[in-house]
């Protein structure tokens, strides 16, 4: 089951967000210690130029190369349900994906036998077995890496600058490679400016997952709210004129749920959810688009 989903969705209010000068743009970070006990380390940074957007880019492209259709690990899910862990081990290996008798090997397989070891009999299915994964690649698809968006996500450690990309771009395909450049993301969305209707000014939320190698873990649970809330509070702290966000999680049961859930009728419009609200309702039948929730209302909730 997708830890999402799983998880009840952590509220967050009043959170404490610094700045971190780069050049003539700004980072924003907040720290956030978890009821888990976990320390969750939230920015978001804008992507100033073309190797910047190659890095994020990168890193929706070997996520995708993992678990999209065929994928390592959405399919190694289920190989290694059906035909044993070390079966999977040795097909792993013998394909260079892992080096043999290395650090890597060790930690991969440290969170991935118990993460097969706890599939209940309800979920060896293929389909459910492989269904968090397809959760994450609908994410992956949807990340926008365009100069002047920014790309806001949680990690394991302190974010002092830029996120810490390595030189060269991992080869895809290598999870030595991914666990070395990513294991820091647990989560990550991009944010961006839209022009509406009759001028009107939105922005959306656009690709969020979780890294993988988080999912395996099951580590950091019940965030996918708190991001978009984090995300809201950095992007009007940049844009304090706009008023309304748009995100569209058709590709995301489980987030769709949880916004549905956890917003009331006159903070959010979907077209399967009328909002009490007579502006956001206007806002929305003109401009169409997924689900609409007023800024103000995700702030409050970080």
């Amino acid at each position: 089951m997708d830890d999402e989903h799983s998880a009840q969705p952590i509220q967050m209010k009043g959170k404490t967000i610094r700045v971190i000068p780069i050049e003539d743009q700004r980072i924003y970070v907040a720290d956030v210690l978890l009821p888990s006990g976990e320390i969750a380390y939230y920015a978001s940074e804008p992507i100033p130029n073309e190797d910047r957007e190659e890095k994020w880019r990168m890193y929706a492209s070997a996520t995708h190369y993992l678990i999209g259709h065929r994928g390592i690990l959405r399919d190694g899910i289920t190989l290694a349900k059906r035909n044993g862990v070390e079966w999977f081990r040795s097909q792993l290996l013998d394909s260079n994906y892992l080096p043999p008798n290395s650090p890597y090997e060790e930690k991969f397989f440290e969170f991935f036998d118990p993460y097969i070891s706890s599939l209940s009999q309800k979920e060896s299915s293929e389909v459910r077995v492989s269904a968090p994964f397809e959760g994450i690649g609908s994410g992956v698809v949807g990340m926008h890496c365009g100069i002047s968006t920014r790309i806001n996500y949680i990690s394991k450690k302190p974010v002092k600058g830029l996120f810490n990309f390595p030189d060269q771009n991992p080869e895809l395909l290598n999870l030595k490679d991914y666990m070395s450049a990513y294991d820091d993301i647990i989560m990550s969305v991009s944010t961006f400016h839209t022009m509406g209707v009759d001028g009107d000014t939105f922005y959306q939320h656009r690709g969020i997952f979780r890294n993988p190698l988080s999912m395996l873990r099951r580590d950091y649970k019940g965030l996918g709210l708190s991001i978009h809330a984090f995300s809201a509070r950095a992007w009007h702290l940049e844009n304090p004129q706009e008023e309304i966000m748009m995100v569209d999680p058709d590709g995301n049961v489980v987030m769709k749920e949880i916004l549905l859930k956890e917003f009331r009728d006159d903070e959010l419009s979907s077209s399967d959810h009328p909002t009490s609200d007579e502006k956001l309702r206007q806002f929305h039948e003109k401009n169409r688009g997924g689900i609409m929730i007023t800024i103000a209302a995700l702030e409050e909730r970080f």
